[in-house]
């Protein structure tokens, strides 16, 4: 296991002197063909003065596309790039997830416990002409909970009703006290419902129509997905009046493009690539944290998991053995935010005491030795560690990190490798069929402010990822849904104190997204880790 470590860092190091080489050439360059932002090949874009309000393009070099541009149906940061543009919703986040911001929703208010009601925006047009109104609420809410549509959000299913009171107001009511339903209907994107029902669901997923900022002007599969300032927006003129996404999912060749000035702005830059980035002149590497907590998750379902695992002091000793610290910085080159728990800081009730990186489970291998003997398993025991090298940034590395430290301690540990699709199927859903044994490294990105995304759907017992069970654990979470105020912090750190304790994963950090920009452009990443075209403007 040591002996493939040090053969995978030899082949990385390889990798960066090769493309360090590559880059230095390309100062070089004399080709004058001008970028989206004008700027010239050969990476002089940071020589480049711009007038303040002038219209401009911008380029991203994402690493993969969705499969469909139906918001209710495209997830992750792919999918959400262009839901975020294209369409608009009752109420947005600010770009540090600690703030709802009014929208399509211009107030709202509570009427009692179980009743939230929305004033709309008036004088709101979809992309297409259709007028905005509280039937394409309606509309928006009936789809998402259509039977079987696999469209329903964790954070909607505190929905019981909701129906409207005029055509600029809706009532939401919800099943119990629900505190945070502003903050929850924050990705829930409205659709034109007329268009809706003249079409198809496939083909709205091809030809998509909202009252966001941007409309969809081609999408060509595989290649790029480009969209155009819409003319009937509500909102603030944008700067950007046309953003274009590129699908290329090899890094090398993002980056490659990035220096060659072909594209503004790099998705998912490894942090072995920030140096070169910022040493390359007119660009610079950006970083800011993400919504996504990276952990390995430890299977307490399957009959045919190893029986140790069952043991709480075995779990614990699991956390002992690992040096986070040494990963974060070895690995991830200090691009990563330590945690205790999976509670990130911008969650309901967050507690520095509880979760916060300082508090994490300390690297005491001594301390993991015992555990395994008082336990009654000192000659330690063989598991399985199964992943997919994009689960997160770097997985395959810290998986191999991790099962290197669990080795030292006395666990025997074979780590898998599969296809990303195809551990995806076999974990999601995927408890009854028991394809998936031991550790299985995962991640999960909640919406900002509340955890009810993570616990519902992989810490609770029906989660679609929960590989754990705790009746103790699922009433909590079912309080936390119910409460508010006080009551619900008490109750949020109840939480991060009985998961701590209990470990159902082996606890990681929270991961830093770092991007590769041209200097011609001021832009600062959002946590839920969404380009917006309207916020990036000229430097």
């Amino acid at each position: 296991m040591k002996k493939k470590i040090r053969s995978l860092l030899a082949m990385t190091l390889a990798v960066l002197l090769v493309f360090g080489l590559v880059a230095c050439g390309s100062t070089n360059s004399t080709n004058e063909t001008p970028t989206q932002n004008g700027q010239n090949e050969g990476g002089t874009s940071g020589d480049v003065a711009n007038e303040e309000n002038t219209a401009f393009e911008v380029v991203v070099a994402a690493s993969s596309e969705p499969e469909s541009m139906d918001p209710q149906l495209s997830g992750a940061a792919s999918g959400g790039n262009i839901t975020y543009n294209i369409f608009d919703f009752l109420v947005r986040m600010d770009a540090s997830g600690g703030e709802s911001v009014p929208s399509l929703a211009t107030s709202w208010e509570k009427v009692d416990d179980t009743t939230w009601r929305f004033y709309l925006r008036e004088n709101v047009k979809f992309s297409n002409g259709e007028d905005f109104n509280a039937d394409d609420v309606i509309y928006t809410l009936d789809r998402i909970f259509e039977p079987d549509s696999g469209r329903t959000t964790y954070n909607l299913q505190v929905l019981e009703s909701w129906e409207k009171v005029d055509d600029y107001t809706v009532d939401l009511h919800t099943e119990g006290v629900v505190s945070d339903m502003p903050t929850r209907l924050y990705d829930m994107a409205i659709l034109p419902n007329e268009y809706c029902a003249s079409i198809s669901a496939e083909e709205f997923g091809q030809n998509p129509v909202g009252c966001g900022p941007y409309m969809l002007e081609e999408w060509r599969t595989n290649d790029y997905i480009s969209l155009v300032y819409n003319e009937n927006y509500w909102g603030e003129t944008p700067s950007c009046t046309k953003i274009t996404f590129r699908s290329i999912p090899e890094i090398s060749t993002r980056l490659a493009e990035l220096m060659a000035g072909t594209v503004d702005i790099v998705v998912d830059l490894n942090p072995d690539y920030v140096d070169t980035v910022n040493s390359y002149e007119g660009y610079r590497a950006v970083s800011a944290l993400s919504k996504r907590v990276p952990y390995i998750g430890i299977d307490l379902l399957n009959e045919d998991s190893p029986e140790e695992l069952q043991d709480v002091r075995v779990r614990q000793a699991l956390n002992y053995a690992i040096d986070r610290d040494a990963i974060i910085e070895n690995v991830y080159n200090g691009y990563a935010l330590k945690l205790a728990t999976i509670w990130r800081e911008d969650y309901v009730g967050y507690s520095e005491e509880l979760s916060g990186g300082e508090n994490a489970y300390p690297y005491d291998p001594d301390m993991a030795r015992s555990l395994l003997a008082e336990a009654g398993y000192a000659d330690g025991f063989t598991i399985d560690l199964y992943y997919t090298d994009n689960m997160f940034l770097k997985c395959e590395e810290t998986c191999l990190a991790v099962a290197s430290y669990l080795e030292d301690i006395g666990i025997t540990v074979n780590v898998i490798q599969h296809e990303y699709n195809a551990l995806r199927a076999e974990l999601i859903n995927g408890q009854a069929n028991h394809l998936v044994k031991g550790l299985f490294a995962w991640n999960w990105g909640a919406k900002p402010q509340t955890p009810d995304g993570h616990l519902a759907g992989a810490i609770e017992s029906t989660g679609i990822t929960s590989y754990y069970t705790n009746s103790e654990v699922d009433d909590l979470i079912a309080q936390l849904r119910v409460t508010d105020g006080d009551e619900r912090v008490a109750v949020a750190q109840e939480l991060q104190e009985y998961l701590y304790e209990d470990c159902p994963y082996i606890f990681l950090w929270q991961q830093m997204d770092i991007y590769g920009v041209s200097n011609t452009l001021n832009w600062t990443p959002r946590l839920d880790q969404y380009i917006l075209a309207c916020d990036i403007m000229l430097a």
